[in-house]
This record gives structure tokens, sequence and C-alpha cells, in this order.
């Protein structure tokens, strides 16, 4: 832009008058921080970046977002009055630019002035391109890791200088496992540290101060662990003093893996893998739910907040009254899981209109990490596909992850923050990603090329479609109904429940229960 730039810190900050300045009335008064920064620059057209707005400190008594109200309003602020200036100044040229990292905290008028614009999390390409072309060199030279130039003995022209290669290499295969094994975060914070701590232990190795993450100590036998010697030894530094890291070294620099891909162990029955965002970018979101002897109650625990309580009752209603009630008859097609129905329902008897399969059970349902507060309108499939696991006492599919709210009558809606969602699942090792049809276009906007080539995306309208993805046989759908529809024929089931199989979800439970069977087994009910 050509013009002169100047950063205002605002986190902490709790007194108006720290923007608008003191009246000349008071002792040490003194203009405020937005006219001072006119006096440094001696410019009236800078940009200024407002950082930390977020952080501002308001309360009954003081509420300094209300001065920004009038410094931020294009409409006013070319008539910004300074208490200490006591005369109007004229904002209107300056290009501001505020920070942030939550707006709920930040009054929603202030909100309205600005213009949002939301920076998601890096892929892992993006973080390998940016500690190679930034953090890995600015920590070597931290550290004193960076030879210095030689100049050529022979001339005394200083352009036959040469510039010698690092005393610290850390390989591709090594930054991609410190990104993805030993770090979980949208930015780049943590793996800046974890390069910090292999620059120490490089310079430390280079000075002749032996052993790795463990110092040098000795195991309780009081032997050298020697695999962690040897695989150290293979680092260097070799003939010209270079140490190269490499991913067999890792472990024993900079510790134990923290995060393992493979979460598919984590998917047990009645537990179904989400997707939120947070401050600190996409994670996923366990939901966990279990069943005993009752009368009926549901709990819900993890200090939800009220959005997440309303999300976890209604999948429960919608899992009752749509998918076990035998009264629900207009149903949308779905396939897949006919004789998972079959497993859970038997016995002969006169059909009933209201079967429910939790009505002498209570139901808890539970959120980990209950010391994080956690709120959002985006976890009603997943909720419904954990409990739909407990009802079916089958875990759903292990390498899906899901997000998307429901309705009472089945429907997906659309859900925000789906590229820090994606992202979430692609650092996670997840392979498929279940999304709400009304997503599509902010996967196609904000999703790079590159990540959707290792991850899979599956657009749904209803939550038939998700129960079929979660629970159903592989295969497409032709296969997957003809091959069910031979079975229950080669069973000599009645003609009704045949042809359910090529049916709904919910239609072909009617049918079941229709045709006779009105008992649930005892592993059901328990």
């Amino acid at each position: 832009l050509g013009r002169k730039f100047h950063r205002v810190a605002l986190g902490g900050v709790r007194d108006e008058a720290e923007l608008r300045g003191h009246r000349r009335t008071y002792i040490g008064s003194m203009p405020g921080i937005i006219v001072q920064a006119f006096q440094n620059l001696g410019v009236n057209n800078p940009v200024m970046l407002l950082d930390e707005v977020d952080k501002l400190t308001h309360n009954a008594m003081f509420n300094p977002q209300a001065t920004l109200l009038e410094i931020l309003d294009p409409e006013q602020n070319d008539s910004f009055k300074d208490h200490y200036l006591n005369t109007a100044f004229d904002l209107s040229k300056v290009f501001f630019i505020c920070t942030a990292n939550d707006t709920s905290t930040m009054d929603r008028p202030l909100l309205d002035r600005m213009e949002v614009i939301e920076l998601s999390g890096y892929t892992v390409e993006e973080k390998r391109a940016i500690a190679d072309t930034h953090l890995l060199p600015k920590q070597r030279k931290l550290h004193a890791l960076e030879q210095a130039e030689k100049q050529n003995a022979d001339s005394e022209i200083a352009s036959d200088s040469t510039t010698a290669p690092p005393q610290l290499i850390v390989t591709q295969e090594a930054m991609a496992a410190l990104i993805t094994k030993w770090t979980s975060e949208s930015g780049v914070r943590g793996l800046e540290r974890l390069l910090a701590q292999v620059c120490r232990w490089a310079a430390l190795r280079l000075q002749g101060v032996g052993g790795g993450v463990l110092g040098g100590a000795t195991t309780a036998s009081g032997i050298l662990d020697q695999d962690r010697e040897e695989a150290l030894a293979q680092c260097g530094p070799d003939s010209t003093g270079c140490i190269t890291v490499d991913v067999r070294q890792l472990p024993y620099i900079v510790g134990a893996e923290l995060f393992e891909p493979d979460i598919a162990e984590r998917l047990t029955v009645g537990v179904a893998m989400g997707l939120s965002v947070s401050q600190v970018g996409g994670q996923l979101l366990f939901i966990e739910a279990t069943r005993s002897a009752g009368q009926g109650r549901l709990s819900i625990t993890g200090q939800l907040g009220k959005i997440m309580t309303e999300s976890v009752e209604t999948a429960m209603s919608l899992l009752r009254s749509r998918f076990v009630r035998s009264c629900c008859q207009d149903l949308q097609a779905s396939r897949g899981v006919s004789s998972l129905l079959q497993a859970q329902i038997g016995g002969v008897g006169q059909p009933t209109q209201d079967q429910d399969p939790f009505e002498a059970e209570d139901i808890h349902v539970h959120f980990p990490a209950g010391g994080i507060p956690k709120d959002g309108p985006s976890a009603g499939v997943a909720v419904l596909l954990a409990l739909a696991s407990l009802l079916f006492d089958r875990p759903m599919r292990s390498d899906t992850a899901v997000t998307g709210e429901v309705t009472l009558r089945g429907q997906v809606l659309p859900v925000g923050g789906i590229r820090d969602k994606v992202l979430a699942a692609h650092r996670a090792g997840v392979q498929h990603v279940l999304l709400p049809l009304a997503n599509k276009r902010n996967v196609v906007e904000d999703i790079p090329a590159k990540t959707l080539q290792s991850i899979e995306v599956h657009y749904v309208k209803h939550v038939d479609e998700a129960l079929d993805w979660a629970f159903g046989e592989q295969g497409t759908s032709a296969e997957v109904d003809a091959a069910a529809l031979a079975q229950q024929q080669r069973q000599g089931l009645p003609p009704g429940i045949a042809a359910a199989a090529c049916s709904s979800f919910s239609a072909r439970l009617h049918h079941i229960i229709a045709d006779g069977a009105v008992a649930l087994p005892p592993r059901a009910r328990m």
C-alpha cells in the first residue's frame, strides 16, 4: 500500500480513556493511543493494526469496545474527538486492521462495523513449507547453527564469499512426522517449539554433550539404552560438522509420539467420531453413549452448552420416533441395513404401534474432556450415530468422521467451520468425512485440492444416508439391495420382509414389525 504501519496492542485495555485520551484537567493527562500513533508516524493515512481486539476488558463500569465503534465506523470516524485535543480529528483515511481469536466475546454492534475474514488452519503441506522456509532457519540462527560466510583466502573480493551449509538438517520425512505425530494444531506454534528443542539438542551434541531427550540417563539396571545410542550415532556430526535428523531419531530427541493417526480402536459400540471447531482450529470430537436398566431417562455430561444439549435431545427423539416407532411410514429411500435390523428385532406376536427399545433403560451420552466447555449446532448427526450404534450393538465405521445438525424430520442442516473440520480429520488420518449437502460449496471453495486427494467427502441430505454409510454394507446401492433381497428370499422370509430390503431404513423396520416381529432380543433390552 505504500503507507506507514503502526501496531496498537489492545490486550488488557479496560479504560476507554486509553483510546480517547484524558481531559487536560487531570494531572498527567495525555492523548489516547490512537492520536499518539499519528504523532509518532507523522502522517494521517497509515495502516493501523489493532491487535487482540477480543482481549479488551469490559464490565459494568468500563467498556472500551464502545469507543471502538466510533473509531472503526467509516460513517462517523471523520470527526473523532480525542478528550485531550478536544477537537475533531479525521480518521477516515486510516486503514484499520483488527485481529481476534474469538469473536464470540466481542459486542455485536462492533462486529457489524467490520468485514470479518476468518483464517483457517494450515494443511500439512503448508506447515512443511513454512517450517522449511521460515521456522527452521530462524531457530538455527537463534541457536548458532548457521555457519558464517567463509571468505576465499586467495581473494579479497567480497563477492567471492561462499555460504557454508547449516549445521543442522531435518529431513522431509522427519518434518512430516513432527507435524502429524507430535503436533495437532491449526497453526505452527507447537511445531516451532519442537524445532527449537531439536536445535538445542543439536547445539549440545556439537559441543560434545551426549544424550537425547533422556539427557544421557541410564535405565533402571544401570545399562545405557543401546538402541538410543545407535540411533543418535547416525545423526552425526559428519566430517563437515553437520547433524542430520531423521524419523528414527525423533523419539529420542523430542520424546514419544503424542498423537497417533490411527484412531480406529476408539470407535467401539456406542461411540461416534464427530468434528468440532475451537479457538485453535478444528479437532475430533468423540461422542460416547451407554445404557443401563432404568426408566427411560436421558443423562448428558461433558460441560455442554444449551445448544449441544438440545442437539442430543433432538437426536434421541428422532431415533425413537422415526427409526424405531412403527407408525412412521412416509420415509425417504435408504438401503444397506435390513439384515442388521432383522438381527435386532425378532419373535412373533401381535403388531404394536409404539415400540421403544429404550423404554426400560437409562441412556447416558458423554462428551469426553469434560474440563473444556463445548457448545455449537453441529453435533446432531454424530450423536444420532452414537445412539444408533448403541441400538444395533455394532460400532460405526472406524474410518469416518461426521458433522452436521439434524431436525426432527431427519434433515441434515449445514454447519460452519468446514475447512477447519476437514483439515482436522485429515491430520488425524480419517479417510471419509460426512458433510451436509448444503456445505458442498464450502468444500469446493475452501479445501485445497491436494487435501481432497487423500480424504473422501460424502454429502448427506437426510440422516438415512448417514446411517446407511455408517452401518450399511460396502458396495453400490444396487449391489447392496440385490444382495439383501437375495439373502432374505433364500431364508424363506415373507414377501413383505423381502420387499423391505429395497425400501428405506425406517420403512423396512415398519414392514418387519407389521409382519409379526414385535420383541427385541435380550441383548438389545439389557
